[in-house]
């Protein structure tokens, strides 16, 4: 173990060969760069860029840090970074990549729901609404295709820009998340067996999963309360709203038999042992009143 390079001079020692592995391209520049992501959780990628191109890929250095450790050599690394680089090249260059400007970007803006307080140092400058313990954030899609979802923060020099208010801001977000992302609302038992057909759930568990149909930052769904709303309805109850991730919360109609602090404690262990930092939303427990018709802690 005395052997293993740790992660700076790893990342020294791949930025230093990895040009004997692109002679075919004419680089202008390899370097590192710390990339802050959801709740905090910082990334080191490697940016290669050439001469006379805009086109810098980003490949995310962490797992090949931990492929060395378990014993891949470096060598072998830096082919797996070269194959990641050239995909990478290839999904931009067909990509519709569309930056935005005053004229199109209010088609493009939309709500991305977080956890405040792991984010609320990087939104500082940043428009954002506080939902209970949570923030409602704001992107501009830059692509959405067969290849995934492309999205920048909206900062507030960009509403300036604009000429977008606050206000207007949310309500544009609202109406293009819902156009963008439809919102999907389905029992739980169903969607986990087209995954694993053979999966041990109680059919009458109740639960249902609130997501989006893309199922990315699909949580995003529990600030329309419309949606929970008719789910009350047609449940005659109130609605306990699990945070499984940023990708999903889970409904529960609120019989007498469930105890809201059992939730609680079932919610935190599942975000400590399974849901990863980077996908983390919050440890509580909502609950949609009926006759107030809003969401509460």
């Amino acid at each position: 173990m005395s052997d293993i390079m740790k992660f700076k001079d790893f990342l020294d020692e791949v930025t230093r060969r990895l040009p004997l592995f692109l002679t075919q391209y004419e680089l202008n520049k390899i370097h590192v760069e710390e990339v802050c992501k959801n709740n905090g959780i910082i990334c080191t990628s490697l940016v290669v860029s050439l001469r006379n191109e805009n086109m810098s890929p980003s490949i995310y250095m962490d797992c090949f840090y931990e492929l060395y450790r378990q014993g891949t050599s470096i060598e072998n690394i830096i082919n797996k970074i070269v194959y990641e680089y050239e995909n990478a090249r290839k999904e931009m260059s067909n990509s519709d990549i569309v930056l935005p400007n005053k004229d199109n970007v209010k088609d493009k803006i939309f709500m991305r729901l977080v956890n405040y307080e792991r984010n609320k140092t990087q939104f500082e400058d940043c428009p954002l609404v506080p939902y209970h313990d949570l923030a409602i954030t704001f992107r501009y899609l830059v692509k959405n295709d067969e290849n995934g979802i492309a999205s920048a923060i909206v900062r507030n020099k960009d509403l300036e820009e604009w000429d977008i208010s606050n206000e207007q801001l949310y309500d544009i977000a609202k109406d293009n998340t819902r156009r963008l992302f439809p919102p999907e609302l389905r029992r739980l038992d169903d969607m986990l067996r087209e995954y694993d057909e053979n999966i041990d759930i109680p059919e009458d568990s109740g639960l249902h999963i609130l997501t989006n149909q893309q199922h990315i930052n699909g949580a995003t769904y529990m600030v329309y309360e419309d949606i929970i709303k008719e789910f009350a309805q047609n449940n005659n109850s109130d609605v306990y709203i699990l945070p499984s991730s940023i990708h999903e919360v889970l409904l529960l109609p609120a019989k007498e038999d469930i105890n809201k602090a059992n939730l609680e404690e079932m919610v935190k262990e599942i975000n400590e042992y399974v849901v990863s930092p980077l996908e983390y939303l919050s440890d509580t427990v909502y609950k949609y009143d009926l006759r107030e018709f809003c969401v509460k802690i």
